[in-house]
């Protein structure tokens, strides 16, 4: 995608120039053009997973502050490890001012921690050196993506993201000298995120693949925000092509969200059911927000029907949802 053919993101009063979905990013990410910068929300988050562990790489920028890490999940031994630092009142130093599929560098190093979040157009490639680990990971950029500009009530917020889950990765992961394979069913996914969000939001974000004899299945879906003309980033990808899917529903306990949670769509072209196995909670207070983030690991079986009809079954995926909570 190159920068001749970009639109804005946002007008001149700051509002969304074009509400929609795409699969590759369309927009050039005009930050000048904010209404309300200091509630500004940037946010790159990479995480790879499957049945044993989960390492996520952040690096973001918010209200109360930026943070940038990595944070690996041992599913067997529940063992947690973070690494990174979180900044209040960062100013502009950890801004993303690039758009999503622009080539860019995002580096962070200090005593502690060197971390490199790379994209060179082809390929996305990141870095992790600490005491603790020694991380490195590619992921080829051969698929179509989701990106979706979604507007809410009050005009001055809005939210683009884009969403992406790799057939093709390879690297390693290594904690403490001990290596966490990335074997069959190892899924990973990219989130990237520019905007304003309301001052209250819970939002769903769930991701997940797996390879079927029909090819290589993932899934993106979420929460649907913004009223209900809203695009929505409900997609199911097959070999890298999207298959664009309507509104999605999550039926779950909110007081017990390790319960069995049920998905469907509007169009009832899925039906699936999403297991819960390890829920990686955390929550951060600041002087100007309260949230609260469930991220579920688990297993996802049923079935996703295709635009041409195929019908593919999905027995015991590996599948992530992150149930988010945000009060400011």
């Amino acid at each position: 995608m190159t920068d001749s053919i970009r639109q804005p993101l946002l007008t001149q009063k700051g509002r969304l120039t074009d509400p929609c979905w795409a699969v590759d990013d369309i927009f050039e990410y005009n930050k000048e053009n904010i209404r309300l910068p200091f509630r500004r929300r940037e946010w790159e988050f990479y995480q790879v997973f499957n049945e044993h562990f989960a390492f996520l790489v952040f690096y973001d920028h918010g209200p109360g502050g930026g943070r940038v890490g990595a944070t690996l999940v041992d599913f067997d031994t529940e063992e947690r490890v973070t690494c990174g630092k979180r900044q209040l009142f960062c100013g502009d130093s950890l801004d993303l001012d690039f758009s999503f599929s622009e080539p860019h560098t995002l580096k962070f190093e200090d005593k502690e921690l060197f971390l490199s979040i790379g994209f060179d157009g082809r390929m996305r490639q990141l870095i992790v050196r600490s005491d603790r680990f020694d991380v490195e990971l590619c992921g080829l950029c051969d698929t179509e993506a989701m990106a979706a500009a979604i507007p809410f009530a009050r005009k001055s917020c809005f939210l683009y993201q884009y969403r992406m889950i790799f057939p093709h990765f390879s690297g390693h992961v290594h904690m403490h000298k001990l290596d966490y394979p990335l074997g069959e069913g190892t899924v990973m996914a990219l989130s990237s995120g520019r905007g304003v969000l309301p001052y209250q939001s819970t939002r769903i974000w769930a991701a997940g693949g797996i390879q079927t004899g029909d090819g290589y299945l993932a899934l993106n879906l979420g929460e649907d925000y913004g009223p209900e003309s809203a695009p929505t980033e409900n997609a199911v990808f097959l070999d890298g092509v999207m298959d664009k899917l309507g509104r999605v529903n999550f039926k779950f306990k909110s007081e017990n969200l390790m319960r069995i949670w049920r998905i469907s769509d509007t169009d009832r072209r899925v039906h699936l059911e999403f297991t819960p196995e390890f829920d990686n909670y955390e929550k951060a207070f600041t002087l100007v927000s309260d949230i609260r983030r469930h991220q579920l690991y688990g297993r996802l079986n049923g079935s996703v029907r295709l635009a041409d009809r195929r019908v593919i079954k999905i027995e015991n995926a590996r599948f992530f949802i992150e149930h988010c909570g945000e009060r400011r």
